[in-house]
C-alpha cells in the first residue's frame, strides 16, 4: 500500500512540511514521485520509520527567566513550532484552571 505524504505524515506522526524538508536534505525520501509529482511512501517505509526514530528530550535553560537560545541548538523549525505550541496549550490550561476556581 502506498500512502500521500499527508497520510504518511499522519502515520508517522510529522507534519508534512517536516516530510519535505528531510526530503529537501535527503534525509527521507518517498518511495517514488507519480507522474504528476505526488509523493508516495509505503508501508515499508512506514515500519522502517517508526523503527528508526529516537524520541527527543531537550531542556530548556533559564537565566534571569529567559529562555536560552541555546536550548534549542539541533531543533529543526518545526520542532521548535511543537515546543511553541506545547507551551501555549500549558499556558491555556493554566489560564482555564485560574479561571474555573471558586472564589471564596
Amino acid at each position: 500500500m502506498f500512502y500521500s505524504i499527508s497520510d504518511f505524515a499522519k502515520q508517522i506522526g510529522v507534519s508534512v512540511y517536516t516530510l519535505r524538508y528531510w526530503e529537501k536534505t535527503g534525509k527521507f525520501m518517498p518511495h517514488h514521485k507519480t507522474p504528476g509529482g505526488k509523493r508516495m511512501y509505503s508501508d515499508e517505509q512506514v515500519a522502517e520509520f517508526l523503527g528508526k526514530t529516537p524520541n527527543k528530550d531537550i531542556t530548556i535553560s533559564f537565566i534571569n527567566g529567559k529562555p536560552q537560545r541555546d536550548s534549542f541548538t539541533g531543533l529543526s523549525f518545526e520542532e521548535v513550532n511543537e515546543v511553541i505550541k506545547l507551551a501555549k496549550d500549558e499556558i491555556r490550561q493554566r489560564s482555564d484552571s485560574i479561571l474555573n476556581q471558586e472564589l471564596p
